[in-house]
């Protein structure tokens, strides 16, 4: 089921043109101006305001070839965001004490509105169609570890979550209901091929004592055999298990 956000006019347009130009940097990182003025849907000087303020910010830094990447802030405010509970620092150290994760890539993400935040990411020893990276946002209904998502978390804890970026997004009524929609479905589905160009992704949900939700997933690729994904899925859940209980 496809369900793309619906947006009203936002309140504040220098606020979402600068979250359009951060969004579209962690999609496709390494863009100048150019592209990125037409990627984001706004003239050339008008992103080259936001970007100079950006840059200002540390939310945006610009190589000599004169291509923007996320700043070091990014990295900060991504650290707070998870309640200050160190999940960062302790992340890779308990993706190593889960067997079943061996040699797997693992991504610690966020739900952030209709998107999730890649917050780091385990590199593992498999190839996969594509390598994920830390500030990546992957759309919560149209990717991988998106409706991994779905299925994995409560229906009440995701129409709160929704719920509190709604306003700020202007996501509509339609919108919320088409993704509670699309989670029922993906619930009750028995599961989902993967695609040649697209890794299977396994995920488990957890909410922190800090009551913020995160996500380990596990991309693998396609001809993973099942009881393998099993077996990961486990891990992923014994992983977010060791991040809410702090240990070092």
């Amino acid at each position: 089921m496809s369900v793309t956000p619906a947006r009203r006019r936002p309140s504040v347009p220098g606020v979402a043109r600068a979250a359009a130009i951060l969004t579209e940097i962690a999609r496709n990182d390494g863009q100048a101006i150019s592209s990125l003025a037409g990627n984001v849907g706004l003239a050339k000087s008008t992103t080259s305001d936001v970007t100079g303020t950006l840059v200002e910010q540390q939310l945006l830094t610009r190589d000599t070839a004169g291509q923007f990447h996320l700043g070091s802030r990014i990295d900060r405010l991504a650290s707070s965001w998870v309640g200050q509970t160190g999940v960062l620092r302790r992340f890779i150290r308990a993706c190593e004490r889960q067997p079943g994760l061996s040699g797997h890539t693992v991504l610690l993400l966020v739900p952030q509105g209709s998107t999730l935040l890649c917050l780091d990411v385990r590199l593992g020893t498999r190839p996969l169609p594509q390598t994920p990276r830390p500030g990546m946002r992957f759309e919560l209904a149209e990717s991988a570890p998106g409706r991994a998502l779905l299925r994995a978390i409560d229906p009440h804890a995701l129409s709160r979550l929704l719920e509190r970026a709604a306003a700020f997004e202007g996501l509509t009524p339609d919108f919320l209901t088409g993704v509670a929609a699309a989670a029922d479905a993906l619930r009750s589905a028995p599961g989902e091929a993967a695609t040649a160009t697209e890794p299977r992704s396994v995920a488990a949900a957890n909410e922190l004592p800090a009551s913020t939700w995160v996500l380990a997933s596990a991309h693998v690729p396609s001809a993973t055999p099942t009881e393998e994904l099993l077996v990961i899925e486990d891990g992923l859940r014994a992983l977010l298990s060791d991040l809410s209980c702090g240990s070092s």
